[in-house]
């Protein structure tokens, strides 16, 4: 015969396990984050050498610092421009979000350290993009559901 858990203690395991849950997902994002560090600081000592060989008078340490457009590498436009193309080529299927992010991150090799990252960029880049082009009629949305700007997960875009 098992003996019965008290209510308390299972809350508390719960709460244990999503801690130890946390610790192994950020200890992996702390090791990514490490190994990306050194390849950054690597790259700059590379480009500090070439820079002094070239014209030793200037001084890399000057340089400022730039910060590349969040999860998006390419040129300003790039990215509408890259929807519309994956939409007219995949027409006249249409595409959900989620196949439009998936074609976006492969394309551009984009990772993210979170999946929180992952969401506020597919809300506040890609779905931005599409109502965007929506609104300049280069394509349809289909089935989206109603409630304001938002876009859901089950939206599906159409070349028009």
């Amino acid at each position: 015969m098992r003996k019965k858990v008290r209510s308390y203690l299972k809350g508390l395991a719960e709460n244990r396990a999503r801690a130890a849950g946390d610790i192994v997902r950020l200890e992996a994002m702390a090791a990514q984050v490490a190994k990306a560090l050194v390849e950054a600081r690597l790259d700059l000592e590379s480009c500090d050498r070439l820079i002094k060989k070239y014209d030793p008078r200037l001084r890399p340490e000057r340089i400022e610092p730039v910060r590349e457009w969040r999860h998006h590498k390419g040129k300003r436009g790039d990215l509408r421009q890259f929807l519309v193309d994956t939409i007219a080529q995949k027409a006249p299927a249409p595409l959900t979000l989620t196949e439009i992010c998936c074609e976006i991150e492969m394309r551009w090799e984009l990772t993210f350290l979170t999946d929180l990252d992952r969401s506020s960029w597919r809300r506040d880049c890609v779905a931005r993009a599409l109502r965007a082009l929506v609104v300049q009629k280069k394509i349809a949305a289909l089935h989206t559901k109603k409630g304001g700007d938002s876009i859901s997960e089950v939206a599906r875009w159409k070349a028009i």
